[in-house]
């Protein structure tokens, strides 16, 4: 099983790494609504073939803001993963702005995307690095803007 940090550290890697899929010939994304909506989605690992998610629907409006909770190995994780795009259901759909995330080609939908863990993890390198990872294109006002947001402003300018 993998650590909190080591998840963390492969869904960053994951975000930032457009060559994991097939992308070519598939629908890219230069904006999102936001609307995620599960049809029917099932996904069984292949390892094993033990069932995390079964028969899961939902609508997600945008903007809404939804919390998966339950025990340890219900499908929460598996879940995210289906969301980001690093599994595909093994049956069912899964939809983003009423698009099939099959047809979609992930690196540009996952610009769109933050991942907030349960337990917070900094990875090496700076206050700035860690704030703007994975926006490349993020300047002073923007780090200073999502600090602040984050009630963090106050306690890393002293």
């Amino acid at each position: 099983m993998l650590h909190a940090s080591q998840r963390a550290r492969s869904v960053g890697e994951v975000l930032q790494a457009p060559e994991l899929e097939d992308n070519e010939g598939k629908a890219e994304r230069s904006a999102l609504r936001g609307a995620v909506t599960f049809e029917q989605v099932a996904y069984a690992y292949e390892t094993d073939g033990r069932t995390a998610v079964r028969d899961f629907t939902l609508d997600v409006a945008p903007g809404e803001t939804i919390a998966l909770v339950g025990a340890s190995g219900a499908g929460k994780s598996t879940v995210l993963n289906l969301v980001i795009g690093v599994i595909r259901p093994t049956s069912g759909r899964l939809l983003l702005d009423g698009a099939d995330m099959n047809g979609l080609a992930l690196h540009t939908y996952r610009r769109f995307l933050s991942v907030v863990p349960q337990e917070s993890i900094l990875f090496d390198g700076t206050i700035r690095e860690n704030v703007a990872y994975g926006m490349d294109d993020a300047d002073e006002e923007t780090v200073r803007a999502a600090l602040r947001d984050a009630n963090a402003l106050e306690f890393v300018s002293s």
